[in-house]
């Protein structure tokens, strides 16, 4: 590369890519209906203990991979849905069709979903970030 040329990101075009990342990973909706109900510094709150929960609960998962029922997949996806984690609500009704037969592959696509959908999250609304 040319020493003379311009590296610099094109901070629109990195808010453009936000937007699109917002729009296919989050339930934008979900969240602006739970952010008017609850206001802001409550739907933090939430997204702390929602947050908590996913962690633990996947977690364990992981570790009792062949327990996991139904039910774990239903209630993970509960608490995602609150947050608009579509991706990660979309791989756990996936399993929990399935009565929570959750490959490795599986749980390895809902780790980098539920990493994507929380970033996604945090660049939507930037104040969620201390809710990790």
């Amino acid at each position: 590369m040319d020493a003379t040329q311009d590296t610099s990101v094109d901070r629109s075009h990195l808010g453009q890519i936000h937007a699109r990342l917002a729009q296919t990973t989050l339930d934008l909706e979900q969240i602006s209906v739970l952010r008017t109900e609850l206001g802001d510094a409550d739907f933090i709150e939430l997204a702390e203990t929602f947050i908590s929960e996913i962690r633990m609960d996947l977690d364990w998962i992981t570790r009792n991979q062949g327990a996991a029922t139904a039910a774990h997949f239903h209630g993970l996806r509960g608490a995602a849905s609150n947050l608009g984690l579509r991706g990660f609500c979309d791989i756990c009704h996936g399993v929990e069709a399935r009565n929570g037969g959750v490959t490795a592959a599986e749980l390895n696509s809902l780790a980098k979903a539920l990493d994507t959908g929380l970033a996604a999250l945090v660049a939507h609304m930037p104040d969620v970030q201390r809710a990790l």
